[in-house]
């Protein structure tokens, strides 16, 4: 569990940087290439929704992020809240999964994080300031009409977590692909007939959303 000060996340970069690192906007999200300082990793960090599959790696509470020219500062009255997550590339699904949207939740407010402008599979580091007295600020995956949500400052999930999102320990489907039959028992009719049994094979079994 994150906790404000004095359990702040020790700045890695020069205190010359420290000094001169320009306050943060306060309804801003900011990507960082280095985020600066140690995060805590999750014990379980995975978070899923219908057709994307991210992975929370990290986050921090401090009062200065980034290092060189991306350094930057919470401002009086606030932390940052920085936090590093990944996404896991999507299995082959029919048909096409629905685009997600992914924000930071703080205070009511919503700050969006635009994922299609993401290269890569990650991880990315991020950095938005919060009041110091907030105790919830969380990251939410939302696809579908459909949202999950995970706490930054107590690195957990919060709400239901249907089990078929996170029964796949690398992505939101699960895919069996072992071409199983089952005999399933039948009857020609009507009028009644002849009883046989019928196999019924699947070459793909998928659990998901």
């Amino acid at each position: 569990m994150l906790t404000a000060s004095p359990a702040m996340a020790a700045p890695l970069h020069t205190a010359a940087a420290v000094r001169s690192a320009p306050v943060i906007d306060p309804t801003a999200v900011v990507q960082l290439s280095d985020p600066g300082v140690q995060l805590t990793a999750p014990v379980d960090g995975r978070l899923r929704g219908d057709g994307s599959a991210l992975v929370v790696t990290g986050a921090a509470l401090t009062n200065r992020a980034g290092v060189g020219g991306q350094a930057v500062s919470a401002g009086a009255g606030r932390h940052l809240i920085v936090f590093a997550f990944r996404q896991v590339a999507p299995q082959p699904s029919q048909p096409s999964p629905p685009q997600a949207d992914l924000a930071l939740v703080a205070a009511g407010q919503r700050r969006s994080i635009d994922l299609a402008g993401l290269s890569g599979n990650g991880p990315w580091n991020f950095a938005a300031a919060i009041p110091a007295s907030m105790t919830d600020v969380d990251l939410e995956l939302s696809a579908a009409g459909y949202s999950q949500d995970f706490n930054l400052m107590t690195l957990t999930r919060v709400g239901p977590s249907p089990t078929a999102l996170y029964r796949d320990p690398d992505n939101f489907e699960e895919v069996d692909t072992d071409n199983s039959t089952v005999g399933v028992a039948a009857t020609s009719g009507p009028p009644a007939g002849n009883s046989y049994q019928l196999e019924v094979g699947a070459a793909t079994t998928t659990i998901g959303w």
